[in-house]
């Protein structure tokens, strides 16, 4: 499926409430349903799987219980931040091309498992 833009993206995965499993693969982080869901429909996993491999193995990172992960696509290219919760930035990453849909879409990590803001 193909998606404009990230309000399309989140208007289809907008039924994510709670989750009934959580789902592991690849070098993802543990993950609910919803975000299994982004994983399929976005294809990006790539994504997730780059911040699961920072969210384990930089110490800055790690040390934070929560975290908010964003992707922000302009003309093609993206820049992931993984934030505090409190608007501080704890690691950037620019890639130079993606096919995600424009604009910006963020997931939470909680204790270890992402989850999409509506799961919380």
């Amino acid at each position: 499926m193909q998606f404009k833009n990230t309000d399309e993206l989140k208007a289809a995965l907008r039924g994510h409430i709670g989750t009934t499993q959580y789902h592991r693969n690849g070098f993802c982080l543990p993950h609910t349903d919803g975000v299994a869901d982004l994983i399929e429909i976005a294809s990006c996993h790539w994504w997730i799987s780059d911040m699961s491999v920072v969210a384990r193995m930089k110490p800055k990172v790690r040390a934070h219980n929560f975290q908010v992960w964003k992707l922000v696509v302009k003309g093609g290219k993206a820049t992931s931040y993984i934030e505090d919760g409190n608007d501080n930035l704890l690691y950037k990453q620019s890639y130079s091309m993606t096919d995600f849909p424009e604009g910006e879409f963020s997931v939470w990590v909680e204790g270890g498992i992402i989850i999409l803001p509506s799961e919380h």
